[in-house]
């Protein structure tokens, strides 16, 4: 619901007595360009705008003087946009583990597994991952996730040394996973 003339003009007077008016610009002139720039934005988005600007909450702009309209557009813009994507965010029902297909929960305990390694290459097939490993293009104990996309992960660096690791015919090397 877009804010009323009167919630417009009660918020026009909140900024004018808290704030100094700049140099150069009349009173009439001001109201204008702010009926303008508020005219539009719900009433929520709107007091919550003069609040924070009256605050000082807003960085880049000065908690001294009223906005210029165009600028008061845009920081109403900014309120908006913050306010929807919280309450999609809110929203949004994120799936729980009992909801999940196999393949689903499967994937997941993948991307847990792999959590601490370095992702080196993305989105290989599996040939592609062979001949890179042919060229020494990946660390020791690298692996090919088909679960994750074809993405190919480095272990985790240990201090001080190489990392030690070696493929399940015990050389070392690089390996897949399937």
């Amino acid at each position: 619901m877009f804010a009323t003339q009167t919630e417009i003009d009660a918020a026009i007077d909140e900024l004018t007595t808290t704030l100094a008016m700049p140099k150069g610009m009349d009173a009439a002139s001001m109201e204008r360009a702010y009926n303008t720039s508020m005219d539009g934005f719900s009433s929520s988005v709107l007091k919550e705008t003069v609040r924070r600007i009256c605050r000082g909450e807003f960085e880049g702009v000065n908690a001294r003087f009223m906005p210029m309209g165009p600028e008061l557009a845009q920081l109403l813009r900014k309120v908006e946009r913050e306010a929807v994507t919280s309450a999609t965010f809110k929203a949004y029902k994120f799936p729980q583990a009992h909801e999940l297909s196999p393949f689903e929960r499967l994937r997941l305990d993948r991307q847990r597994h792999y959590a601490g390694w370095e992702l080196v290459d993305q989105s290989l097939s599996l040939d592609d991952f062979g001949r890179n490993c042919k060229k020494m293009k990946y660390p020791v104990g690298s692996k090919w996730v088909p679960m994750l996309n074809g993405n190919v992960y480095a272990p985790p660096r240990e201090t001080g040394q190489g990392n030690g690791q070696t493929s399940s015919t015990g050389e070392e090397g690089v390996g897949g996973e399937a």
